[in-house]
């Protein structure tokens, strides 16, 4: 799926949605309906999702995208900052 997007419009588009997935997030951890004993999904209608699966693969992305704009930063920093 991802071979087949422009990398430049997620990069332009990526802080926002990582902004709005932290939102959902939080809503979730207040609304979110249980499941097994987990408050982790939201409900749409009769549809469950989990948005923190979702939140995973931004995660990603996000870190890519701050390693190749760290790129010519100290490695050691740059190594530390990977760890968390």
């Amino acid at each position: 799926l991802f071979a087949v997007l422009d990398f430049k419009k997620i990069k332009r588009v990526l802080n926002w949605t990582v902004i709005a997935f932290i939102v959902i997030l939080i809503y979730t951890l207040f609304f979110g309906r249980y499941v097994n004993g987990a408050r982790s999904w939201i409900g749409i209608g009769s549809l469950g999702i989990q948005p923190a699966e979702f939140a995973k693969t931004l995660y990603i992305l996000f870190f890519a995208f701050y390693l190749e704009k760290t790129e010519n930063t100290e490695p050691l920093k740059r190594f530390v900052i990977s760890i968390f």
